[in-house]
């Protein structure tokens, strides 16, 4: 089941040369390890440019969205298996 959220959310993230990694966040007050990082893209809203992030955690999937503009993490999406 996809379920879409567009929830602000805190990221712990690793930034770099070779760019930025999250490696776990925090949703409605409990902090998820981010156990794989799956996929990665990037789109351009007018002027902003938008990182989207697939990671998985254990026991479901998500989409997370870096704000290059202002630096703030959104969960844009949660894939479960149920």
């Amino acid at each position: 089941m996809i379920e879409e959220f567009y929830e602000e959310v805190e990221v712990q993230a690793i930034f770099s040369r070779r760019g930025v990694r999250p490696y776990a966040f925090t949703w409605r007050g409990r902090r998820y390890r981010i156990r794989s990082f799956n996929l990665y893209h990037s789109a351009r809203k007018g002027e902003t440019l938008f990182h989207y992030f697939s990671v998985s955690t254990d026991g479901f999937f998500a989409e997370l969205c870096l704000n290059s503009k202002n630096l703030r993490w959104t969960l844009v999406k949660v894939y479960s298996p149920s």
